[in-house]
């Protein structure tokens, strides 16, 4: 990830703006794993973009997802609890910007003027669980890249995509919808109505900027 150094915070920027090749990517994957590993880390090279550590104490560490963080100061999403595996990976973070500072591939990429990678974002802990494949859900991600750029007319249209067309095709009892904000979620669920119900909820439906406010 690059972190945006700032007067008195970082900022995540988007990871996907480092158009990081795989060359580039194994090469501070060697360099950042070597940390890892003598901390008792499993670690394991995926994409360009993401690699994957694993050890014991990260079942139910708490991490927050890189589309909470990206725009953001990251150390309201570091946690406060101090724990032993909070202390370390934090310890892990100053450890490897320092070897990514002066690396010969951040050297090359700030010479051709693009962002450097001076650091990394944990998220996503938990132990591995089976996938039933029939069950995989579709993601619809149009509302991502407006919402992350504060694209804010992009978004209202993205939304109304989204309403015409697949909330619009799901089926009543087969498909479910979730909100979430800063602080909760709330679900929602398409299920058969007969007539008097449709016509109760036209007049006592929730109006959608308070159920947004309550996120």
């Amino acid at each position: 990830a690059h972190w945006l150094l700032g007067r008195d915070h970082a900022t995540m920027l988007d990871p996907a703006g480092l158009g990081l090749g795989e060359a580039e990517s194994r090469a501070l994957f060697a360099a950042i794993g070597e940390l890892f590993a003598s901390e008792g880390f499993a670690i394991a090279w995926g994409a360009p973009g993401r690699w994957y550590v694993g050890h014991d104490d990260l079942d139910g560490f708490a991490t927050a997802s890189l589309d909470r963080v990206i725009g953001r100061n990251v150390d309201r999403w570091l946690g406060q609890t101090r724990s032993p595996m909070e202390r370390l990976v934090r310890r892990l973070q100053s450890e490897a910007q320092l070897v990514l500072h002066a690396h010969p591939v951040n050297e090359a990429r700030e010479a051709r003027g693009d962002p450097v990678v001076n650091s990394f974002w944990l998220s996503g802990c938990g132990r591995a669980q089976p996938v039933d494949a029939a069950a995989e859900p579709s993601v619809d991600g149009t509302l991502r890249e407006p919402l992350l750029a504060a694209d804010w007319a992009a978004w209202a249209e993205a939304w109304q995509r989204l309403d015409a067309e697949a909330i619009a095709r799901a089926e009543p009892g087969d498909a479910t919808l979730t909100l979430c904000g800063e602080r909760s979620a709330a679900r929602f669920e398409a299920r058969p109505q007969g007539m008097l119900r449709r016509l109760q909820r036209r007049w006592n439906a929730p109006e959608a900027h308070a159920v947004l406010e309550g996120l």
